[in-house]
């Protein structure tokens, strides 16, 4: 649960009863936790842009067939747009 005590709640506030975190008012002896949440997000984010921008830079045939298919996809676009 929330480990709620004390009035109006029927639950008496002891420090026996109340957890180590709670008693301590969340700050832990265990020193600070990692939140693995945030490192994968950020390690995804970081491999995959790499992953697909690193290419781009790194080898030459990859950089230009990639600016002829941009190219090529934006001149579809405009050709639509103007025949609309």
């Amino acid at each position: 649960g929330n480990h709620l005590c004390g009035p109006p709640l029927s639950k008496n506030c002891t420090s026996k009863g109340i957890p180590n975190d709670v008693a301590n008012n969340g700050s832990s002896n265990e020193g600070s936790k990692v939140n693995w949440l945030y490192v994968s997000i950020v390690l995804g984010f970081v491999m995959g842009f790499w992953g697909v921008v690193a290419p781009l830079f790194l080898i030459r045939s990859w950089r230009i067939a990639y600016y002829r298919k941009l190219d090529h996809i934006c001149g579809k676009l405009h050709v639509f747009w103007a025949t609309m």
